[in-house]
Order: C-alpha cells, then sequence, then structure tokens
C-alpha cells in the first residue's frame, strides 16, 4: 500500500474537522469576492478638457500621454473612468481622440505624488500637499507647489510660456519661465 502524501493527510484532516464541526469551509471560499483594486483617481474628459482627480491618502504616480491616438491617463495606484473616459485595465484609462484634447487638469492632493505629463498641452497641475515631482512638456502650463512646505520639484516644464507657484526651498528649473510666488 502507499504511503499518502503529507498534503494529502493535511487536506483530509481538515475535511474531516470542517465536517465533525459543521463548518463547510469550502462554500465560504467559494463565496469571497475578489478584492477590488485600489483607485488611485478618476478621469474624465468635457469637451477639449481632461481632468484627472486623485483619491485622498494615495501616493499617486500619474502619467499623461498618447495610447493608440486617445489621450490617456495611466496612474501607477489605480485608475477609474469618469465620463467621456474608459477604464482599459487597473492602471490605464483613455479620454477619447488626443487630437481634440487642449487642457489637462491634474489634481493629485495629499501624500508625494509624481505627475509627468509627456503630451505639449497646457497643463494645469496641483500636486496638493507633500514632497511632489512634476514634469510637463510643451504648452503653457500652471503648476501650483505652494503648499506652504519645501521639497516638490519641477524637473522640468518643456517649451511654452509656464507659471509656477512655488514655496521657497522648491525646486524649480528654467524651462519654468514665470516663478511665482504662492497666495497666502
Amino acid at each position: 500500500m502507499t504511503k499518502p502524501a503529507p498534503v494529502a493527510l493535511r487536506r483530509a484532516a481538515v475535511s474531516a474537522a470542517a465536517g465533525a464541526l459543521g463548518l463547510g469551509l469550502a462554500a465560504p471560499l467559494a463565496l469571497a469576492a475578489p478584492e477590488a483594486p485600489a483607485r488611485g483617481g478618476t478621469a474624465a474628459r468635457f469637451g477639449g478638457t481632461v481632468v484627472y482627480d486623485a483619491a485622498p491618502g494615495v501616493e499617486n504616480d500619474v502619467a499623461v500621454g498618447v495610447f493608440l491616438g486617445e489621450l490617456a491617463v495611466q496612474d501607477e495606484t489605480g485608475a477609474a473612468a469618469g465620463p467621456g473616459c474608459v477604464r482599459r485595465n487597473d492602471v490605464l484609462v483613455t479620454c477619447g481622440p488626443a487630437a481634440g484634447v487642449t487642457r489637462i487638469t491634474l489634481r493629485t492632493g495629499d501624500l508625494d505624488d509624481r505627475v509627468h505629463v509627456a503630451v505639449p498641452l497646457d497643463a494645469v497641475v496641483d500636486p496638493g500637499a507633500g514632497a511632489d515631482q512634476v514634469t510637463t512638456h510643451g504648452g503653457g502650463d500652471r503648476i501650483t507647489l505652494g503648499d506652504g512646505e519645501s521639497g516638490d520639484r519641477v524637473a522640468s516644464c518643456g517649451a511654452g510660456a509656464d507659471a509656477v507657484a512655488a514655496d521657497p526651498g522648491d525646486t524649480v528649473p528654467a524651462s519654468c519661465e514665470n516663478r511665482l510666488s504662492p497666495a497666502t
């Protein structure tokens, strides 16, 4: 007679114990729903403007670009689709033809966020509180780093007439033509 494998013995013991106690372990395991993916924020399109609003309490990692001819918003912490956009997977949302988009608004809120806009459009970026990193390319960008804390960094504003409201101690390169003091 062959000796049962240790795994088979454990399964038999668990099944016998569950049956004796009336627990029926198989049913709860079968009914358990898969955990929903995290949602870093929601992208929506209103005419020629795409807006991304992040959920609070998330360190967002957002990139804006073009995917198969459509304007795409990707957040590594998860992305949901609002009006005018389609969710492609857990982290990618597309918002219609990129050719029709004239402005992008990104509000990532609290914590240490990263924002990278890789399209030459006007971008309005408000990364909120935290030590944030922002990169934009082309367009007349408006970046608000004025959260009352130093440590934010703009890597590049690209071409275009850009304005950055920054606190003392924030890093703003020369490619951002206008550095403004934040409103107090």
